[in-house]
């Protein structure tokens, strides 16, 4: 899903397809997402907008963990990415003396799998006493999304007779195809940075979904072998809903925050 497989300098970019074979790397990172949007669960909906520290202030339960692998041979790359959160939120309102409290709790499992073709490369080396130079790759893939979604109902302020809480849950699967590019630029001959953007979709899984990436990273050896540490933002939109009245489930949020990780290299 991010670049991180193909950070390295255009000169390496180079000389790997002079000489061809396989390079592996992997990427376990940490996202601290924020949440905005609407989730609807059995005909029951609720408007969430919570920030990463209101999410954890809010919630016991904010997880987000991912890994990326990459396998590279000259222009053409190969990827996967297993990705799994669970992020809690509350929202509440008040009406007079009614008070109404949502909980929304999500289980979130993402699967993505795709390639890529590099189709533009330049190196300025030899030209600038640093190091600089690029990459622009074409991707293509497609992910997967599983999401179990609880909502949490509880009011305050009503007569005796009627209920005070109430619990709807759901879960839904679906796979969008998506299209998009990267980019990597060498700063220097330690610093990069790197965009990646993607949409996908079509009506296929979801209506829509979006993604952006932007990283800026630090190569160094570690353990004898290329490694960078990287920091960045990510933000991902989809809009997905299936089934209708009470039965309807929708999912038209965006997930959005800074990312740290490392990427290793084989």
């Amino acid at each position: 899903m991010i670049l991180h497989g193909s950070l390295s300098t255009s000169s390496a970019g180079a000389a790997d397809d002079e000489a061809g074979g396989w390079e592996y790397s992997v990427t376990p990172f940490l996202w601290a997402p924020s949440v905005k949007g609407d989730v609807t669960v059995r005909g029951r909906s609720s408007s969430v907008d919570a920030s990463f520290r209101d999410i954890v202030e809010q919630s016991d339960s904010i997880l987000a963990y991912f890994s990326h692998f990459e396998a590279r041979n000259g222009r053409v790359a190969l990827f996967a990415e297993p990705s799994y959160m669970d992020i809690g939120m509350s929202e509440s309102a008040k009406v007079g003396a009614l008070k109404l409290d949502a909980d929304v709790t999500s289980t979130l499992l993402f699967f993505e799998v795709g390639g890529a073709y590099r189709v533009l490369e330049w190196n300025q080396a030899a030209a600038q006493e640093a190091p600089s130079g690029g990459t622009v790759e074409l991707l293509a893939g497609a992910r997967y999304t599983d999401i179990d979604s609880k909502i949490d109902l509880k009011a305050s302020g009503l007569p005796p007779a009627f209920p005070g809480s109430r619990r709807v849950d759901g879960s839904e699967s679906w796979v969008d195809p998506f299209v998009g590019a990267r980019t990597l630029v060498q700063l220097s001959d330690r610093w990069v940075a790197s965009l990646r953007g993607d949409i996908g979709g079509f009506g296929v899984g979801s209506d829509l979904s979006l993604q952006g990436i932007a990283l800026v990273g630090y190569e160094f050896d570690l353990f004898g072998r290329a490694a960078m540490a990287f920091g960045g933002y990510r933000a991902l939109y989809q809009d997905y809903d299936n089934g209708s009245g009470a039965n309807r489930f929708e999912w038209d949020v965006t997930l959005h925050g800074p990312v740290l990780g490392l990427n290793m290299r084989f």
